[in-house]
C-alpha cells in the first residue's frame, strides 16, 4: 500500500516524518501565498475532505466506507459537513509519491507521480545546512527504487533534454528551433519560478510573470480581491490562446496543417 509506509523507508527514524511535514507546510505556502481568505479557506477545506476520504477508506475496503469518501469529496462545496477529525498521524496519512513535495489524491496525483518517474527527476535531498529540513536523502538512487516497485519504469534523467533541446548554458536553444504556441507563467512567490523562462522565448512563446503570484495562481478561479498580476496575466493568457485557434483556423480553411 502506498498509505502508512514506514517511516524507516522515510528517512532515520523520527527526522524522515518531520521532513516531510516541514515540506508539506512549505508546499501549502507556495500554493497558497497569494490566496484571498476565502480561497484559502476553501483550501483548507477541501484539505480536511480529502483527509476524511484518506481515512475512511484507510479504515476499511468494504462499499459503504469508499462511497463515504467519495462523498465527503464530492459535497465539499455544499453545506453538508464532515465529520470533525482533530488530530492526524502523519504516518497514517502519508502517501508515498517519486514527488517527496506531494502528489495529492486522485488520477491526476497517479498522473504526476508517473510524469515524475519517466519525465522529469525531482530530487530533494536536504542536509540541514543549506535548507531548514533534517538530513533527509532523496537522490537519484531512491527516485529510481520507487519507481521501478510502484511503475515498473526506471528514471530518465536526461529526457527534456533530449525531447526538448537545449543546454545548461542555452535552456530555450531547443525551443527557439521547434516550439510555438507556449505561454511560460511564472509567480515570483513560487520558489519553481527559478527553474521557468523568465524572459519571452520568441513571438509566439512569451513569459508571462506574476509578481505577486503564489504557484500557477494564474490558472485558479478568479476572484474580485486578485492581485492585478493575476487579472492581466490571465487577460494576456486568454488572448494569446485566442489568437492561435485563429490563426490554426485560418490555416485550415486555407488547406494548411495547424501547427
Amino acid at each position: 500500500s502506498q498509505r502508512g509506509q514506514s517511516a524507516q523507508t522515510l528517512g532515520s527514524g523520527q527526522s524522515g516524518w518531520t521532513h516531510l511535514d516541514g515540506l508539506a507546510a512549505v508546499t501549502a505556502l507556495v500554493y497558497n501565498a497569494s490566496a484571498k481568505p476565502p480561497s484559502l479557506a476553501a483550501h483548507v477545506r477541501a484539505t480536511s475532505f480529502a483527509r476524511s476520504a484518506r481515512s475512511a477508506r484507510l479504515r476499511s475496503k468494504k462499499e459503504k466506507d469508499l462511497n463515504e469518501a467519495e462523498t465527503y469529496l464530492n459535497e465539499a462545496g455544499g453545506q453538508w459537513k464532515p465529520p470533525v477529525q482533530h488530530c492526524f498521524s502523519l504516518a497514517d496519512e502519508y502517501v508515498e509519491c517519486a514527488d517527496q513535495t506531494g502528489c495529492g489524491l486522485g488520477d491526476t496525483a497517479r498522473a504526476w507521480d508517473y510524469q515524475v518517474c519517466t519525465e522529469i527527476s525531482l530530487l530533494v535531498s536536504t542536509d540541514n545546512v543549506t535548507d531548514p529540513f533534517p538530513p533527509y536523502k532523496w537522490g537519484a538512487s531512491e527516485l529510481a527504487t520507487y519507481c521501478q516497485k510502484t511503475w515498473g519504469v526506471t528514471p530518465r534523467p536526461g529526457w527534456a533534454q533530449v525531447s526538448f533541446g537545449g543546454t545548461a548554458s542555452d535552456p530555450a536553444r531547443g525551443l527557439r528551433s521547434g516550439g510555438s504556441n507556449i505561454v511560460f507563467s511564472n509567480g515570483l512567490l513560487d520558489p519553481w519560478h527559478g527553474g521557468g523562462f523568465l524572459e519571452n522565448v520568441s513571438e509566439s512563446m512569451p513569459a508571462v510573470i506574476l509578481k505577486r503570484g503564489a504557484h500557477h495562481l494564474d490558472l485558479r478561479y478568479s476572484d474580485a480581491r486578485d492581485p492585478p498580476g493575476a487579472v492581466q496575466a490571465r487577460a494576456r493568457e486568454a488572448e494569446m490562446i485566442e489568437q492561435w485557434l485563429q490563426q490554426a483556423s485560418k490555416r485550415a480553411e486555407d488547406g494548411g496543417q495547424a501547427r
